[in-house]
């Protein structure tokens, strides 16, 4: 093969064959699940966890913009799962809901440091 030429093994460096791989893995997750959109949700959320090894929420807004509701979550340590998870499905005034209001308000994602032995107040 000569320079500039690559193979099938080299037309997708290693971290993007990985992140492939993961996609792959959760498409075919996702369209098992896609009746209950529930269990859709919950996958989402832990593939992406998984993905990053790091948290996510997937939070609905309400129909008058007023509320969040935590639907699915994951994390790959257990201690904020399980508290993340006793938030699921309770409703909070977005007013009251911590980075989920600027995630809403201002449209914009935003990365929140977490620490799971000093979890702040307000993070769903």
């Amino acid at each position: 093969m000569s320079t500039g030429e690559s193979g099938p093994q080299d037309a997708v460096p290693g971290d993007d064959l990985a992140r492939l791989a993961a996609i792959a893995a959760a498409s075919d997750a996702f369209s098992d699940a896609v009746p209950d959109m529930e269990a859709l949700l919950a996958i989402v959320a832990e593939h992406i966890a998984r993905a990053t090894g790091d948290f996510c929420s997937v939070v609905l807004l309400s129909p008058d913009g007023k509320r969040i509701e935590p639907v699915a979550a994951y994390h790959p340590d257990p201690r904020v799962l399980k508290d993340a998870q006793a938030l699921l499905g309770l409703p909070i005034e977005l007013d009251a809901a911590g980075p989920w209001k600027t995630v809403v308000r201002e449209r914009r994602s935003i990365v929140v440091k977490i620490d799971p032995d000093h979890l702040p107040a307000n993070v769903a």
